[in-house]
């Protein structure tokens, strides 16, 4: 399977439109040559028709490779790569928000159609704003990148990880129980703690994660990232060592004072 991360799409195609238009100009200049020889009473036999029809066919058959080379092969370049910004976050690379909902869509739809599993990790930076205050908003935007560097290689290829606001992020995992969930989120945080621990240059980071996993009263994934939301308030109020994991039922909105304690 193909990394949603860093191939949002793929193509392959060919090239019928260009060829077609280059016969249809070639016969439309064969067709005012025979016009303008017909208007000077110029008579051409078949064998010259039939020549120049040939002629015309020799130069599609030239012509569409090079075509191809110089100007569908950049064209379709270009499309790849406008559609790898539609679906990208500038700063990190991640995924972006948009890219996320598509994918979240259809896999929570195979989830509920064949009861398989599907967990959420949503992911926040710890004291993000005191490092932008502190360091600057260069340093901020560092550990953002290096972050999005480091957690990648420990996912899944299928996996999900898309940048959803300032210093936040959700892992999507397909075919995946809570249990299994709780123990990537906790191998997550091992890993950003030994990375960013004030030795790369870089002030030293954690993560506070909440985790959730869908369950038959969903009716859209927004209701498992609700939840994992959820987790993620629990999370920031206890020691930030380690997951907090939401049970399952609706989540409600967070108070004032969760909302501060997240920003912090």
């Amino acid at each position: 399977m193909s990394n949603p991360n860093t191939r949002p799409f793929a193509h392959g195609g060919r090239l019928p439109s260009l060829a077609k238009a280059l016969l249809l100009l070639s016969l439309c200049a064969l067709s005012a040559a025979l016009l303008v020889s017909a208007a000077n009473g110029i008579a051409l036999t078949s064998a010259q028709v039939v020549h120049a029809l040939l002629i015309a066919i020799v130069t599609v058959v030239l012509a569409t490779p090079l075509l191809h080379a110089t100007v569908y092969r950049p064209f379709q370049r270009n499309v790849l790569e406008l559609e790898r910004l539609a679906v990208t976050d500038p700063l990190t690379g991640a995924s972006n928000r948009r890219r996320l909902d598509d994918l979240a869509e259809t896999e929570f739809a195979r989830a509920m159609r064949y009861g398989r599993g599907l967990s959420v990790l949503q992911i926040d930076v710890d004291h993000f704003k005191r490092i932008n205050d502190t360091h600057g908003h260069r340093v901020g935007d560092e550990v953002l990148i290096q972050l999005t560097e480091q957690l990648l290689p420990v996912l899944r290829r299928h996996d999900v990880f898309a940048r959803v606001g300032g210093d936040e992020f959700v892992v999507l995992l397909p075919e995946t129980t809570v249990d299994v969930a709780e123990a990537v989120a906790s191998r997550l945080l091992r890993h950003i703690r030994n990375i960013f621990a004030g030795t790369n240059g870089l002030p030293p980071v954690s993560i506070s994660v909440g985790v959730a996993a869908i369950n038959e009263d969903d009716k859209a994934w927004k209701d498992v990232l609700e939840r994992a939301d959820r987790a993620l308030y629990r999370a920031k109020r206890g020691n930030r060592e380690g997951p907090a994991h939401a049970p399952h039922g609706a989540a409600s909105n967070p108070s004032a004072t969760e909302s501060s304690e997240l920003m912090s």
